[in-house]
């Protein structure tokens, strides 16, 4: 199959996938025929696949998850935010579950609802010093300098010795259009601007 798709014989590549699963439908096989499905572009494939193994194994956290970023490759974004909300309720005090379901709608791009996910996933745990660097990529991604430097300079106050990655991770954000101003307000007014000269 993957001699297929480098050759760009999608068809063939499927066709073999198909037959492989049809006989051995294990966690790999089923790994690699969704991988061969979104080669192929055959994004509404992948959602039957995935929606089939649900069907047979049950609605869990992870086949939820997934099941939204089909959905979203699909063209079917109101179903997949629908989907990743079913994913949560699998396991909704789980700090984990609000990671996984986040690196999800994060992998589609959907960065400020990928936040939103983790900032919610705080307030249900309890934890509001969760998912810190998290957070501070996906405030970057979105465009939200000042929010990802606030969450890089809490990881600071929750570690002080984070200081050589905190500092390193600034500087690489800093250097996107219309971050230097937001991300010196941020830190000119916290207590330990000191240790993060960044120029």
């Amino acid at each position: 199959a993957d001699q297929y798709i480098r050759s760009n014989q999608f068809d063939r590549a499927v066709a073999v996938m198909e037959d492989l699963y049809a006989e051995e439908p294990s966690p790999a096989v089923f790994s690699k025929l969704k991988q061969t499905y979104a080669a192929a572009q055959q994004f509404a494939d992948v959602v039957r696949l995935v929606e089939s193994r649900i069907e047979r194994d049950g609605p869990s956290l992870n086949l939820l998850a997934e099941l939204g970023g089909a959905l979203h490759n699909a063209g079917r974004t109101d179903d997949a935010l629908e989907a990743w909300e079913r994913a949560v309720a699998t396991s909704p005090n789980a700090e984990m579950t609000y990671r996984l379901v986040a690196n999800h709608i994060g992998q589609a791009r959907l960065y400020d609802e990928a936040a939103a996910m983790l900032v919610r996933g705080r307030t249900h745990i309890g934890d509001s010093l969760a998912y810190r660097t998290e957070l501070a990529n996906l405030y970057g991604h979105a465009g939200n300098y000042a929010g990802a430097a606030d969450e890089y300079l809490g990881l600071l106050a929750q570690n002080g010795d984070s200081v050589d990655r905190v500092r390193a991770r600034m500087r690489r954000l800093i250097e996107a259009e219309g971050a230097a101003e937001a991300i010196s307000a941020v830190v000119n007014r916290d207590t330990r601007q000191d240790l993060l000269i960044l120029t």
